[in-house]
Protein backbone atom coordinates (compact mmCIF):
# COMPACT_ATOMS: atom_id res chain seq x y z
CA UNK A 1 0.00 0.00 0.00
CA UNK A 2 1.90 2.92 -1.22
CA UNK A 3 0.28 5.47 1.63
CA UNK A 4 1.19 3.32 4.62
CA UNK A 5 3.67 4.91 6.98
CA UNK A 6 3.71 3.04 10.18
CA UNK A 7 1.32 0.40 12.03
CA UNK A 8 0.32 2.69 14.84
CA UNK A 9 1.82 0.56 17.98
CA UNK A 10 5.04 2.47 18.44
CA UNK A 11 4.78 6.23 16.77
CA UNK A 12 8.04 8.02 15.99
CA UNK A 13 7.69 11.21 17.61
CA UNK A 14 9.81 14.46 17.56
CA UNK A 15 10.46 15.00 21.44
CA UNK A 16 9.30 18.62 22.90
CA UNK A 17 11.57 17.65 25.76
CA UNK A 18 14.17 14.47 26.94
CA UNK A 19 12.49 11.29 28.05
CA UNK A 20 14.13 8.14 29.29
CA UNK A 21 13.34 5.14 27.99
CA UNK A 22 10.00 3.53 29.88
CA UNK A 23 9.19 7.32 31.02
CA UNK A 24 5.30 8.40 30.02
CA UNK A 25 5.35 10.51 27.22
CA UNK A 26 2.81 13.19 26.83
CA UNK A 27 3.28 15.13 23.52
CA UNK A 28 -0.02 17.62 22.57
CA UNK A 29 -3.01 15.15 23.13
CA UNK A 30 -0.69 12.07 22.37
CA UNK A 31 0.12 9.60 25.81
CA UNK A 32 2.38 6.64 25.18
CA UNK A 33 5.52 5.37 26.95
CA UNK A 34 9.42 6.13 25.89
CA UNK A 35 10.92 3.12 23.86
CA UNK A 36 14.27 4.20 24.01
CA UNK A 37 16.02 7.21 25.90
CA UNK A 38 14.83 10.04 23.47
CA UNK A 39 16.55 13.34 23.65
CA UNK A 40 15.04 16.56 23.40
CA UNK A 41 14.20 17.57 19.69
CA UNK A 42 15.29 14.11 18.30
CA UNK A 43 12.86 11.70 16.92
CA UNK A 44 12.32 8.49 18.96
CA UNK A 45 9.95 5.55 19.30
CA UNK A 46 6.99 6.40 21.75
CA UNK A 47 4.54 2.73 22.20
CA UNK A 48 1.01 3.90 22.64
CA UNK A 49 -0.35 0.92 23.43
CA UNK A 50 -0.41 -1.84 26.06
CA UNK A 51 0.15 -1.83 30.24
CA UNK A 52 2.61 -0.38 31.33
CA UNK A 53 3.80 -0.13 35.57
CA UNK A 54 4.30 3.69 36.89
CA UNK A 55 4.73 5.04 40.72
CA UNK A 56 1.90 6.36 42.10
CA UNK A 57 1.54 9.36 44.58
CA UNK A 58 1.22 7.48 48.22
CA UNK A 59 -1.64 9.67 48.99
CA UNK A 60 -3.62 9.16 45.32
CA UNK A 61 -6.57 6.92 46.12
CA UNK A 62 -6.36 4.97 42.28
CA UNK A 63 -8.07 1.39 41.97
CA UNK A 64 -8.99 -0.92 39.30
CA UNK A 65 -10.78 0.68 36.49
CA UNK A 66 -10.41 4.19 37.57
CA UNK A 67 -9.00 6.96 35.30
CA UNK A 68 -5.33 8.24 36.44
CA UNK A 69 -3.78 11.30 36.34
CA UNK A 70 0.18 12.58 35.51
CA UNK A 71 1.69 14.87 37.85
CA UNK A 72 4.42 15.92 35.78
CA UNK A 73 6.40 17.90 38.56
CA UNK A 74 6.86 14.44 40.76
CA UNK A 75 6.58 11.80 37.47
CA UNK A 76 3.93 9.97 39.09
CA UNK A 77 0.42 8.60 38.70
CA UNK A 78 -2.28 10.35 40.77
CA UNK A 79 -6.19 11.37 41.30
CA UNK A 80 -5.67 14.80 40.96
CA UNK A 81 -8.19 16.09 37.79
CA UNK A 82 -6.42 19.23 37.36
CA UNK A 83 -3.48 17.16 36.29
CA UNK A 84 -4.07 15.70 32.55
CA UNK A 85 -5.67 11.76 32.00
CA UNK A 86 -3.14 9.50 30.79
CA UNK A 87 -4.79 6.09 31.07
CA UNK A 88 -7.06 3.24 32.81
CA UNK A 89 -5.95 1.86 35.95
CA UNK A 90 -5.97 -2.01 35.42
CA UNK A 91 -4.05 -2.61 38.60
CA UNK A 92 -2.61 -1.38 42.22
CA UNK A 93 -0.09 -2.75 44.49
CA UNK A 94 0.96 -0.03 47.15
CA UNK A 95 2.46 2.52 45.61
CA UNK A 96 3.22 1.02 41.93
CA UNK A 97 -0.60 1.10 39.59
CA UNK A 98 -0.54 -1.24 35.63
CA UNK A 99 -1.63 1.07 33.23
CA UNK A 100 -3.71 1.04 30.39
CA UNK A 101 -1.90 3.55 27.54
CA UNK A 102 -4.61 4.69 25.14
CA UNK A 103 -2.39 6.29 22.96
CA UNK A 104 -4.20 9.68 23.75
CA UNK A 105 -5.49 11.69 26.74
CA UNK A 106 -9.17 10.81 28.13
Amino acid sequence: MKNFVQNGNALDLTASAAYASGELVIEGEIVGVAVTDIASGEVGAVSVTGVYEFDKESAATLAQGDKAYYDSSTKKLDDNTSNPCVGTVVAVSGNKVDLKIHGHKI
